[in-house]
C-alpha cells in the first residue's frame, strides 16, 4: 500500500483537484491522508464519497514539517508519497514510480511541469532544465557533496525502510527546506532514483505554502543549513 501524505492550508481553491488526481491512480492500493494545517474555515471533503480518504486537523498552523510527520505517524502504507494541496499528479505516477523500487533503492522521484493559477503551463527553469540536467547516480553524488538540490520534492516516494531508518521530517524547518534535508539524510544509507517523465504537476501562484513564507535567509543559505543538519542529525527518532 501507498500512503499519500497531503498537507493543506487554506487551498480551498485547488485541494479538490489535488485529491481526485490521487484518487484516480491506476495504481489502487493506496491511502490518501490529508492534514488540515490550521485551515480557516476548515477542510472539508465530505462530498468526496472513497474510504481511502483520512482527514486529520491541526487547530492552529504548525508548519509543513509537522503536517507531514503527522502523516507518516499515522500512515499503514510500505511507501510513503507526497502530493501538495495545490499541485496534481498524472494518473501513471504511482504505478511508474513504485515499478523503479529495488531492494537498494529507498526514493523515486519524477520530472514535472509547472501550471499557473489557472491551469495554464508556463515555462520554469529550475523545474525544466536543472533537475533534469543530470542522471540519478549524479544527483545523488551532488546532493551529498553539496547544499544543491536537484529533486522536485514533492513529486519523491519514500520507502517505509527509509523511516523506519531516518525517522521523522526534521520539525526545525518550520517551511521550506525539510525536503532536502530529508533527502541528503536518506541518501546516506539508500540509493535515489528518478522517473524521467512530467508524472507531476507543479502549481505556482501566491497562496502555495511555500511561496507565502517570508524568510531572513537566502534560499542558498537555508540550504546550506538543512544540508548541515542532515549530517549532523541524520536521524530524527523522537516521539511526536
Amino acid at each position: 500500500m501507498i500512503t499519500t501524505i497531503l498537507p493543506v492550508h487554506n487551498n480551498h481553491g485547488y485541494i479538490r483537484d489535488a485529491v481526485n488526481s490521487i484518487l484516480n491512480q491506476t495504481y489502487r492500493d493506496l491511502e490518501l491522508i490529508v492534514i488540515d494545517d490550521g485551515s480557516n474555515p476548515e477542510i472539508d471533503l465530505s462530498d468526496i464519497k472513497d474510504d481511502r480518504i483520512r482527514l486529520f486537523r491541526n487547530e492552529e498552523k504548525t508548519g509543513l514539517p509537522n503536517a507531514i510527520n503527522v502523516g507518516i505517524k499515522n500512515g499503514k502504507g510500505d511507501y510513503f508519497a507526497r502530493q501538495d494541496s495545490d499541485d496534481q499528479s498524472t494518473p501513471t505516477r504511482f504505478e511508474e514510480q513504485i515499478a523503479m523500487f529495488r531492494d537498494d533503492i529507498g526514493l523515486v522521484s519524477t520530472w514535472g511541469s509547472v501550471i499557473d493559477q489557472n491551469g495554464v503551463n508556463i515555462r520554469d527553469g529550475y523545474i525544466k532544465r536543472k533537475i533534469r540536467s543530470i542522471n540519478s547516480i549524479e544527483i545523488q553524488k551532488r546532493m551529498l557533496r553539496g547544499p544543491t538540490n536537484y529533486i522536485l520534492g514533492p513529486s519523491v516516494m519514500f520507502s517505509r525502510k527509509v523511516f523506519d531508518k531516518i525517522g521523522y521530517f526534521d520539525e526545525y524547518f518550520r517551511m521550506g527546506e525539510d525536503d532536502f534535508n530529508y533527502w541528503v539524510r536518506a541518501m546516506q544509507f539508500f540509493r535515489f532514483d528518478v522517473v524521467e517523465k512530467e508524472l507531476y504537476i507543479y502549481r505556482r501562484h501566491r497562496g502555495s505554502m511555500r511561496i507565502v513564507q517570508t524568510h531572513a535567509l537566502t534560499c542558498e543559505q537555508r540550504q546550506a543549513i538543512a544540508y548541515q543538519r542532515a549530517f549532523q542529525k541524520p536521524i530524527v527518532k523522537e516521539e511526536l
